[in-house]
């Protein structure tokens, strides 16, 4: 496949992705936003109650499905200035590929293998050691994969997972006092 038949299929796909995350993100904040429930509870002195998490992790998920909407509707705007606004062409190409390698289901299955081991591995050693022993080997081999270069993947691997990790702490274990 080449590069001219992709760009208009990512572009696509970035858009279908970003459509289906803000979709998400729009039902369920119209859901929280109509239950009474939770958003009376919500500016009751120090004390957000259990709608904060929600709209947060939604506004969160909209953000990032407008962004990736953007990302697909820049994509189309530069491929259709550079090469005209046929996507039929480009379809049969994708179509006629093959599907992917069982290594990537494979990948997929070791991951939520993992995560299933994560609440074992956090009473063993704690949430903050667990969360990193778990989060820092995956994103470095996913930088890795991506970049093949390995210093940085260990770096930048590192710098997140610390980051990732230390945020879910924060989050979740200084700010809303959630019980392990």
């Amino acid at each position: 496949m080449t590069t001219l038949a992709f760009r208009p299929v990512a572009a696509w796909r970035d858009m279908a992705c970003g459509t289906l995350f803000c979709g998400f993100a729009l039902v369920g904040l119209v859901s929280v936003a109509n239950s009474p429930a939770l958003m009376n509870s919500l500016g009751q002195g120090l004390d957000p109650g259990p709608a904060l998490l929600p709209l947060v992790t939604l506004g969160l998920l909209l953000t990032g499905g407008t962004l990736i909407l953007a990302k697909g509707a820049w994509r189309w705007v530069q491929h259709t200035r550079n090469h005209g606004p046929t996507i039929a062409s480009t379809l049969p190409a994708v179509a006629e590929r093959s599907p992917p390698a069982i290594s990537q289901h494979l990948h997929a299955a070791a991951l939520l293998g993992t995560l299933a081991l994560l609440p074992n591995i956090v009473q063993w050693l704690g949430f903050f050691p667990a969360a990193l022993s778990v989060a820092t080997p995956w994103l470095v081999w996913l930088g890795y994969r991506r970049t093949r270069r390995f210093a940085q993947a260990v770096l930048l691997g590192c710098l997140i997972s610390s980051l990732l990790c230390l945020s879910l702490y924060l989050i979740f274990i200084t700010l809303l006092d959630v019980p392990l």
